[in-house]
């Protein structure tokens, strides 16, 4: 894990895994030498990464959110890029929200595809919220890890954000009918909320 100091230390995921030795912290000037999870990344992670991941590990970042806009993204060595594809946070502070995970959720969901899920349960197993990270994303796990490669994955990634706009849109038509058999009223807003984001995969 490379750490750019920007999260609150007692709330942190990345430093609490540290702690438990659960992974290691690396320099800034150090490489990665396995997966590397960026967001500037345009491959998704895929279970054909597996190999890599077992042979040479996973890396990570550990950044806020709110500051992710400071990293210079380029002083960052070494690693095949990936980016992971569309899950929901479970994390106390982001719940819900899709794309928005600590770096603890972000090894889990990476191991998960990679095809580790124990060594995933293991990861989050060092969180009370751990559990519900699985249970939260476990349609989308099970299907992005029966994929056989990126292409896969971003198709399903894909069908599931497509899903989700025809329930919402079912659901504002709903609305519309009742708002109509009641003789009227002000239209409800349309999107997806917090729960089908887009997320920017190729």
């Amino acid at each position: 894990m490379w750490d750019f100091n920007q999260c609150d230390p007692r709330r942190c995921s990345g430093r609490r895994l540290a702690r438990a030795g659960a992974l290691r912290v690396l320099r800034l000037t150090q490489p990665c030498r396995g997966v590397l999870l960026t967001p500037t990344a345009s491959v998704a992670l895929s279970p054909a990464d597996a190999p890599l991941l077992r042979r040479s590990g996973l890396c990570v970042v550990d950044c806020s959110w709110a500051r992710v806009d400071e990293i210079d993204w380029r002083v960052l060595r070494g690693g095949v890029p990936r980016l992971l594809p569309f899950l929901l946070a479970a994390n106390p502070v982001n719940y819900g929200r899709p794309l928005k995970l600590t770096c603890a959720e972000a090894l889990g969901a990476a191991l998960w595809i990679g095809g580790a899920p124990d060594e995933a349960r293991g990861v989050l197993g060092h969180f009370g919220w751990g559990a519900s990270f699985f249970a939260l994303n476990a349609g989308l796990l099970a299907a992005y890890a029966a994929c056989a490669d990126s292409a896969g994955v971003v198709a399903a990634q894909a069908a599931y954000i497509d899903g989700c706009e025809r329930e919402v849109a079912a659901r504002e038509a709903e609305k519309e009918a009742a708002r109509a058999a009641r003789g009227g009223g002000e239209g409800g807003g349309g999107g997806l909320g917090d729960r089908c984001g887009r997320q920017q995969l190729e």
